[in-house]
Parts: structure tokens; C-alpha cells; sequence
């Protein structure tokens, strides 16, 4: 509902106001790799955050605090990850389905079709990090080990850690 876009698009505003920036050479570097033009900041926020790029406009990459405990491996995969939405458009891409799913609500089909363009969405950003040489079941790991550390605290990682989708 447009209720719940509101609230989450509120939401995602407050974690970016209070977040903390962080400077990272490793994201510009990526970003140049990946041909975004655009600069993205990288923000830490609190803890339980699920990795996510938010921002049409001015694209942002929010981690959780405990990410400056990651390996220089999990970062790199985690920022990779988020760039590839960052890159594709999928923040407008996204914004735009959901409107349209608040159009047509009513139908299944419509539903269906959201369920699988957020998988779709997921899938395309996986395959850029393995594209750019990251090991797959490696890669599996490192999603795992972060959405098992999230769950907790946080219901978008429910989502993410779906076993079958990682498979």
C-alpha cells in the first residue's frame, strides 16, 4: 500500500540521517570498475542493518555497524553486491514496480510478478559479483553468515536468508 511505502521510505531516510559516513577508497575504486559515474556514499549505520543501497538522486550504500569487523573479502562482496543495484537502476526500477503494484493490487498475477522481480533483482546483482571473480560458494557463505547475524534484529533479513534462494 502506499502506507507502507511511506513508512518505509521514512524509515530508510531516518537510518540515512543518522547514519555515520564512512570514506572508502575500495568503493570509489569498484565504482569506477562498474562505470557508475556518479559518486555513492557508504554509511555506517545501527547495528542489525541490513546491507542495502538506498537513494535515487544521491545513491548511498547503508552497512550495519558491525561491518568494520568484516573481512576485507565480505566488505568487498557486500559493496559489490549493492553497487550492482546502484549500477542497474534498480533503486528507480524498483520504485517504479511498486507503483505499479499498488495499481493493479487486486490481481495475483500482479503479485507474483513483484515476487519475482525482487528475486530477479537479487539474482542480477549476484551474478555481477561472481562476474567480477568472487567465488560462488564463498559468496553463498558470506550471505549466509550475514543474514544469520541480521535475522535477529531485523525482518528484511528473513527474507534474505531463505536458504533456497541462496542455493
Amino acid at each position: 500500500s502506499l502506507q507502507v511505502m511511506g513508512v518505509s521510505w521514512l524509515r530508510v531516510r531516518h537510518m540515512r540521517r543518522h547514519a555515520t559516513p564512512v570514506h572508502s577508497a575500495e568503493v570509489d575504486a569498484l565504482r569506477q570498475m562498474l562505470g557508475i559515474r556518479e559518486r555513492v556514499g557508504v554509511l555506517t549505520a545501527g547495528d542489525g542493518v541490513v546491507p542495502m543501497a538506498c537513494g535515487i538522486l544521491r545513491p548511498a550504500i547503508l552497512l550495519p555497524a558491525e561491518s568494520v569487523d568484516w573481512s576485507a573479502e565480505r566488505r568487498r562482496i557486500v559493496l559489490l553486491h549493492e553497487l550492482a543495484h546502484v549500477e542497474r537502476g534498480d533503486l528507480a526500477t524498483h520504485l517504479l514496480a511498486r507503483c505499479a503494484l499498488l495499481l493493479y493490487w487486486w490481481n495475483p498475477l500482479a503479485w507474483l510478478a513483484w515476487r519475482e522481480f525482487l528475486k530477479e533483482r537479487e539474482r542480477a546483482a549476484d551474478d555481477l559479483v561472481l562476474r567480477m571473480g568472487t567465488d560462488a560458494p564463498g559468496y553463498a557463505s558470506h550471505l549466509l553468515d550475514i543474514a544469520s547475524a541480521m535475522q535477529a534484529s531485523s525482518p528484511a533479513a528473513v527474507a534474505m536468508a531463505r536458504k533456497s534462494e541462496l542455493e
